[in-house]
């Protein structure tokens, strides 16, 4: 196991959820429609052990506290922003830089920089809690200090105003790079950043073995503590297997998924020296504690060498065409790396027209470029997200690398929402609500539970699905109560999200069928839309989904007209509806 960086806190975490911005907690008695995440993850940390802490400063001298914890994804965000910030601000840097089970190797292991580095666990800091000014996303240690999220200033003057605002020290805390730091200085830190040679060695000389100077594809898929995940690895495994003209790079943090994808011949997969392992016995998201305290759906403990063998893997995906596969921070952290290399402030991720014949629909959502398309049309951009169907939450950064910033995210299922929630209490303006909706509240529905992590679960009974994606089942069932759309905001706007719910325009649906049903629910919500982005279907998918051609009937009498639609091999695919006043119908 490793050992955490300081010894652990004494106190334990409330279960609460404080902050105006979170997972909405439910009062009024409606029942099993709603469910409130009492003790969601904010992000990953690490479990109890001990060792001796930092000494504090005796002075708190005015600098810039970079706390970088969690997945290395996580804390290379921190580093990179931490950086610009302290060198815009003009302030002393100070990296701290724990070592516990989410990261077990220690700064100098990754990195070849003369940066000095502290190793703390956050708890070491309670002490000194009133002398610091903080941006973080959350009070992580339920202090009750007040703070300032870095990811809410739509400006770069803002966030720098704030951080020069007070004489205290300032204390961050992010897990991703605010979206309002300049492109090119973002990619001029990540290139300024070195990688260790030895692990730079490592990554290229794997591409030379394997041949793979050309044109890759590159697959992260992403298991343990996330769960059932976006990317569903029967799916992808035999779409890879049907393509054995094209090259993969396949890269996860479990084993057996690496090895079932080694044995085809059109894959290359990195051999590990070590993974990630079990804290302690049970399952990847049972409840755990980590060093300072909190608890975490994370049973988890990365040693430095299964840390070092990822930064490898890191290395490599970032030279392949990316197709993402979900929305963790170490994907998104390989895109980075990438479009320092090429010097680009867009990493070139497959493009998503074409992405669909590499992945299909079920595994890689976003077929068509939504927000490409609409910019292309030189429409308004969507401000904020109404996401029915969020599942884990793998689009959200690719919606907040556009802009997002508000959104409502509804997912029915208690293991996807519980994920979902861990990461919109890490944004402002994001939102997450359990809920199943429908045309009519109050109705109590079978909803087919399916094998891939509840990707493909309706209130519909499976049909042609059976077929079409024979590797996907539907063994188990849950009695799920609905509740129309509408019922839903204006549950949400009258828990004091109002201001939230303006923002939303655009309708972003995946519901196995079921979307036309949800619109029919929600005659005053559409009347805030301009876009919707919805999942279709051909054929009969499930028994009683409306047909295609119905959805956009219903829709042209309510005032939306199609621009965009595409369907994958399996009959499944995305339709792009646009408000017929905004193109001037």
């Amino acid at each position: 196991m490793v050992p955490c960086s300081t010894a652990r806190a004494s106190y334990a975490t409330l279960s609460s959820i404080s902050g105006d911005w979170s997972i909405m907690k439910i009062s009024l008695p409606w029942g099993r429609l709603f469910r409130s995440a009492d003790a969601m993850p904010a992000e990953p940390s690490a479990a109890s052990a001990s060792s001796v802490a930092a000494p504090a400063p005796a002075i708190p001298v005015r600098r810039l506290v970079c706390y970088c914890d969690g997945g290395f994804g996580n804390r290379f965000n921190a580093l990179v922003t931490g950086l610009i910030l302290a060198r815009r601000a003009d302030l002393p840097l100070e990296v701290v830089w724990p070592v516990n089970n989410w990261c077990g190797a220690r700064f100098g292991e990754l990195f070849d920089s003369p940066l000095t580095v502290i190793e703390r666990e956050l708890a070491s800091f309670v002490a000194e809690k009133d002398e610091y000014q903080y941006l973080m996303t959350e009070d992580h240690l339920q202090q009750g200090v007040s703070f300032r999220s870095p990811l809410g200033f739509e400006q770069e003057s803002e966030l720098l105003a704030c951080v020069s605002g007070d004489d205290k020290p300032v204390f961050l805390y992010t897990p991703l790079i605010p979206a309002c730091l300049p492109p090119d200085e973002v990619l001029a830190q990540v290139r300024a950043l070195q990688i260790r040679p030895e692990i730079q060695r490592r990554a290229e000389a794997f591409l030379v073995a394997k041949g793979l100077q050309g044109e890759f594809f590159g697959l992260q898929i992403r298991k343990t503590d996330f769960g059932a995940n976006a990317a569903d690895d029967e799916n992808l495994f035999n779409l890879v297997k049907s393509l054995p003209d094209r090259r993969f790079f396949v890269c996860s943090d479990d084993a057996g998924v690496e090895q079932r994808f080694a044995s085809l011949a059109n894959v290359a997969v990195h051999a590990k020296q070590a993974y990630v392992e079990k804290l302690n016995p049970g399952d990847w998201m049972d409840p755990t504690q980590d060093c300072s305290g909190r608890i975490y759906h994370g049973n988890i403990n990365r040693s430095a060498a299964s840390v070092i063998d990822a930064v490898v893997d890191l290395l490599i995906l970032s030279h392949s065409k990316v197709v993402r596969t979900s929305g963790s921070t170490f994907l998104s952290t390989a895109l980075l790396l990438q479009a320092a290399r090429t010097d680009v402030a867009t990493a070139p991720v497959v493009p998503q027209a074409a992405a669909a014949s590499v992945v299909p629909a079920q595994a890689y959502k976003m077929s068509l470029p939504l927000f490409d398309t609409i910019r292309a049309l030189g429409l308004p951009a969507p401000a904020g997200i109404l996401q029915v169907g969020a599942s884990y939450g793998q689009e959200m950064q690719y919606f907040l690398e556009n802009g997002i910033r508000a959104g409502l995210f509804i997912e029915p299922l208690a293991e996807p929402f519980a994920h979902l929630a861990s990461v919109c209490r890490q944004v402002p303006g994001y939102i997450a609500m359990q809920a199943l909706c429908a045309d009519t509240s109050g109705q109590t529905h079978t909803f087919h539970v399916a094998s891939n992590g509840g990707m493909s679960s309706s209130i519909l009974k499976p049909a042609q699905h059976l077929q079409v994606f024979d590797y996907v089942k539907f063994p188990t069932s849950v009695e799920l109560v609905s509740h129309t759309l509408d019922e839903v905001m204006a549950f949400v706007r009258e828990s004091g999200h109002g201001d939230a719910l303006d923002k939303l325009d655009t309708l972003y649906m995946d519901t196995q069928g079921a979307e036309l049903r949800i619109m029919v629910g929600a005659p005053q919500t559409l009347r805030q839309i301009n876009y919707i982005f919805t999942e279709v279907m051909r054929g009969e998918m499930y028994e009683k989904q409306a047909s295609f051609q119905s959805v956009c009937a219903w829709l042209d009498v309510m005032g939306f007209t199609l621009n965009n639609v595409y369907f994958g091999p399996g009959h499944t695919g995305d339709a792009l509806f646009i408000r017929k006043s905004l193109l001037g119908l």
